[in-house]
């Protein structure tokens, strides 16, 4: 997409969907109430959180679970995955068929708005058996604070170059978008945990 496209649509976005976001995030955040796993959650993300400072991130894993978000979204927008690469420590990369700016700019965005490992667990949690709901807890804390790592991390790694995903789909329109499924996830954790 050309630059004039993206700011215009970054814009469209930051004036009518992100207060939509905030509002959505604010109002969760608003009426809180004691979880209903509320010690389960916060064991989960204090176990994480420990995980993060003790190892800091695991190369490997994250850069797998970022060309995974990349695959997964190729795959739901129907564009076929040529190559999928990661490794330790030296970055990975998915080669997918050519594609409309549009679903490019979708997919270079994935690792970035994708809860690739938390939404199944807010799910899980979600229709869990009230006695198996606070393992649930326990992992939707747990993966939250992975989430938001990992996001600070692809966010830290990728704003230079000009491959990486934030500059290829425009600054701006990265952060709008960024910023706007953040509010969203975190506002639907919110009302998921009974926080």
């Amino acid at each position: 997409m050309g630059t004039i496209i993206r700011l215009i649509i970054a814009g469209l976005l930051a004036f009518f969907a992100l207060p939509w976001c905030v509002d959505y995030f604010w109002a969760a955040a608003r009426n809180p109430t004691w979880p209903t796993s509320g010690w389960w959650t916060i064991s989960g993300m204090l176990v994480a959180a420990g995980m993060v400072w003790w190892k800091r991130p695991s190369w490997l894993v994250h850069t797998i679970l970022h060309e995974t978000c990349h695959a997964l979204v190729c795959w739901l927008l129907l564009v076929r995955v040529r190559n999928f690469q990661a490794s330790d420590g030296q970055g990975g990369k998915v080669i997918h068929d050519k594609t409309d700016p549009i679903r490019s700019t979708i997919i270079s965005l994935a690792p970035y708005t994708l809860p690739l490992l938390l939404l199944p667990v807010m799910v899980g949690h979600h229709f869990a058996h009230r006695q198996t709901r606070h393992w649930w807890a326990f992992f939707a804390g747990f993966f939250l604070v992975h989430h938001l790592h990992g996001l600070f991390h692809n966010v830290r790694l990728n704003h230079r170059g000009a491959q990486a995903d934030l500059v290829k789909s425009g600054r701006l329109l990265s952060l709008v978008v960024i910023a706007g499924v953040l509010l969203l996830v975190l506002g639907r954790w919110l009302r998921e945990m009974g926080i």
